[in-house]
């Protein structure tokens, strides 16, 4: 069934029409330009993440709950996003649950069932988490620096982005621990 020719836009597969591109553009830079210092800490990502904690809605609403990354490698995802003590409080809450279970002498498939827990709040929370973690940093870069722009942009740039280091350590320590679950 084809729809109506004078409802322009229900055709999924239509060609954009003439100045589409040019709103979309518009709009996009509306969103950079109402929150700059969060493009910048974001870095290159910014454009996944207005959508993500959907920050083009105005007023912007709550992030979206689902986060597939965090989600599939939590600790590292969290070391990524340089969220450090998250990622230790990850690591930590996961151990003390393994040790309760092991102690209340409950079959090790219960360890399975902590590990989905853990791994779907932080999937569910990791928007809302990342971006508090990134007005964190601008709120603190702020408070160090008021009133000198310049240096608030370069306490961010310091904080800004993703840590690769972070990621290979954590891989690093994966491994090595799991070498120590098989071989200890």
């Amino acid at each position: 069934m084809n729809p109506p020719p004078d409802l322009p836009g229900i055709n999924p597969y239509a060609a954009p029409a003439e100045g589409d591109e040019q709103r979309q553009l518009d709009e996009a830079m509306a969103v950079y330009d109402r929150h700059p210092r969060l493009a910048r800490i974001v870095d290159n990502n910014f454009a996944v993440y207005v959508q993500l904690w959907r920050l083009d809605r105005v007023p912007p609403g709550w992030p979206r709950l689902w986060h597939w990354p965090a989600f599939l490698f939590d600790f590292h995802w969290l070391l990524y996003r340089r969220m450090y003590l998250l990622a230790v409080l990850y690591i930590v809450l996961g151990y003390i649950g393994g040790i309760v279970i092991g102690l209340a002498g409950v079959a090790n498939a219960a360890v399975w069932w902590v590990v989905l827990a853990m791994k779907l709040v932080l999937a569910l929370a990791a928007n809302g988490l990342y971006l508090r973690r990134c007005r964190a940093v601008i709120a603190r870069a702020e408070a160090l620096h008021p009133g000198d722009p310049p240096r608030v942009d370069a306490a961010i740039d310091r904080r800004r982005g993703v840590s690769l280091y972070a990621l290979a350590i954590g891989i690093g320590w994966s491994v090595l621990n799991e070498l120590f679950v098989r071989f200890a």
